[in-house]
Formats: C-alpha cells, sequence, structure tokens
C-alpha cells in the first residue's frame, strides 16, 4: 500500500468502517489500520453496498462512487504489519493491542486532524467577518452604559453631527473585530490567542453600543465597512506571523490610537448627548484596559515607519467614514 492512498480513506466518513464491522472508537486511523485486518479484498471488489445502507450514503457524497470505496477498502487487506507501523509513525500515533489510538504524543496530529482544525479556523473568521459587517455581534453580554440615559438631542443638525461622530466609532471598531479576528488566527500560542479572543468579544459589545446609537440618531455604518475589515484582518495576521512581541504590540499602537480618538470625540460633543459619552466613556476605558493587558503579555514597540503608517491609515478611515 501506497502512503498516498492512506489520505484518501482518512476523510471518509466513520459510517463505514460501523458497517462492515470495524470499531473505529480509537479514531479514524485507528479503524484504518484495523480495517486491512478484517476486510476481504475479493469481498470488497464485489461487495453489496446496498448492505451499507445509510452508512454509506455519507460517503457517496465524498467520494463520489460506491466502487471507489470498495477498491480503497480492498487496497486496505493488502497492508502488511510492518506498513501499518510505518504510517502510524507518519501520524505520530500509536495503537494499544485492541487497535484504538494511544495518542501518547499530544503534539502530532494526522493529516484528518489538521484539516480539520484549518476549516475550523476559516470557518471562524468567515463567520466573525459577517457577523461584524451584518450587524449581529453576541458580544459578552454587558449592558449599554447609555440605558438608563435620556436623550436629550432634538436639534436635527446636532443629531446628524452625533450620528457622523458615532459612524467613525463604529468604523473602528469593525476594524478592531478584524484587527484581533487576524491576530487570534496568525498565532500559534494558544494562550496569546485565547487573550485576544476575549479581548474581541470585549469589543463586540462596543460595536453593539455604537450600533444602538446609531439607529437611535436615525444615521447608519459606513459603506467602506467590508473595505476597512479586510485591511484590519490582513494588518492583524501580517503582525502574529511576526512573533509574539509584535502581535501584542499592534494592540498596544491601535489601542492608543482609539484612545486619543474617543478623547477627541469627548472634547466636541454638545453637553445634551449625554447617551453618546456613556458609550465611549465606557469604550475608552476597555480600550486602556487592553493596551495594558498586551504590555504585560509581552508586547514590543513597533517600529517608527509601522506607526507612522497606522497613523496616516487611521486619518484616511476617520475622513473616510464622516461622510461614506
Amino acid at each position: 500500500m501506497r502512503l498516498d492512498d492512506l489520505d484518501e480513506v482518512i476523510l471518509v466518513h466513520v459510517g463505514v468502517p460501523d458497517a462492515i464491522g470495524v470499531d473505529d472508537g480509537g479514531g479514524t486511523l485507528a479503524a484504518t489500520a484495523k480495517t486491512a485486518t478484517t476486510v476481504d479484498p475479493d469481498l470488497a471488489d464485489t461487495m453489496d453496498t446496498q448492505g451499507l445502507g445509510v452508512p454509506l450514503g455519507g460517503v457517496e457524497g465524498t467520494v463520489g462512487d460506491t466502487a471507489v470505496v470498495a477498491g480503497l477498502f480492498a487496497r486496505l487487506a493488502a497492508v502488511e504489519a510492518d506498513e501499518e507501523m510505518a504510517l502510524v509513525k507518519r501520524f505520530g500515533h500509536g495503537l494499544d493491542p485492541s487497535g484504538r489510538c494511544t495518542h501518547d504524543n499530544p503534539i502530532s496530529m494526522s493529516q484528518a486532524e489538521v484539516l480539520a482544525m484549518l476549516a475550523d479556523r476559516i470557518i471562524s473568521n468567515v463567520d466573525n467577518a459577517l457577523r461584524t459587517l451584518a450587524g449581529q455581534s453576541p458580544g459578552s453580554g454587558r449592558a449599554n452604559p447609555a440605558k438608563d440615559t435620556r436623550d436629550a438631542l432634538l436639534r436635527p443638525w446636532q443629531r446628524r453631527r452625533a450620528g457622523r461622530l458615532m459612524r467613525v466609532n463604529h468604523t473602528g471598531e469593525v476594524m478592531a473585530q478584524a484587527l484581533y479576528t487576524g491576530q487570534a488566527a496568525g498565532t500559534g500560542d494558544p494562550q496569546l490567542r485565547s487573550a485576544l479572543l476575549q479581548a474581541r468579544r470585549e469589543e463586540e459589545d462596543h460595536l453593539r453600543w455604537c450600533e444602538d446609537r446609531l439607529r437611535e440618531l436615525r444615521s447608519r455604518p459606513s459603506l467602506l465597512g467590508p473595505l476597512w475589515y479586510g485591511v484590519g484582518w490582513g494588518m492583524g495576521f501580517a503582525a502574529a506571523r511576526r512573533g509574539r512581541g509584535s502581535n501584542l504590540g499592534l494592540v498596544v499602537a491601535v489601542e492608543h490610537l482609539v484612545e486619543k480618538h474617543l478623547d477627541e470625540h469627548l472634547a466636541v460633543l454638545p453637553p445634551e448627548d449625554e447617551r453618546s459619552r456613556h458609550i465611549r466613556e465606557q469604550m475608552r476605558q476597555d480600550e486602556i484596559a487592553h493596551a495594558h493587558q498586551a504590555e504585560t503579555l509581552g508586547a514590543q514597540a513597533l517600529p517608527a515607519w509601522s506607526e507612522s503608517a497606522l497613523k496616516a491609515l487611521s486619518k484616511i478611515m476617520t475622513r473616510g467614514a464622516l461622510w461614506v
């Protein structure tokens, strides 16, 4: 049996081993190795596919034809003991006497597990992008800081101005979601990924609060949201690939910029707009906390050119969100 043949078999639906009496409790690899000793190659060539019933139905969509599946099991029947051990070593697993994977090396993973993990990451990233841009972010469940504050803005021109400023804040939060998602996707450090995703959940609260206020002011999010999400995700992922220090350094630099923008907005808000003020004040506190956490975890200062590029990008985003 060739090593390449196993690549096809690993992805076969778990219902197939069950249908032919193979114990696959130890995982796909264990079932594959054990099947080699239980399936008659002659029988596999002429297997009645009706006998597999529902389990084979899940395979047909993946492999494409039941004859292919039968042929694969026929090949498995020819596996010799030394070949089985070579395949086991390839994927970093061991088999106990019952044929189950011992997983005595938790770092090693089979190809199927790596593909499953990659697919999960991709789906998670796409899901966050869609939820962010569609206004469906769940957040951490914190209440809106302005929920008990009366909306005293009555003049139309005040509401229009307040709406434009809040649109800038909302766009910044869209980009923050993208940054944290890209940073979490790019790092291989589980502890750091967990911290980044927790910060992202808190930023989701900011996103919801800004969306609520935009609706109250009869305004709308920026039409350039998808563009800024893509830019933010790319920046976050690139920083993560440069290492832990750069990854956290980006958090610090961005949070300091957001803090500065919030201070500027708080300074120009009309006294009557207490609802917007309470939202921004809570956001400001969270941004400071995120920057402090990143510094504690080992953030490194970004190069001067990176800082300058971030500031220039921030100005472009701010000007664009005000009007588009």
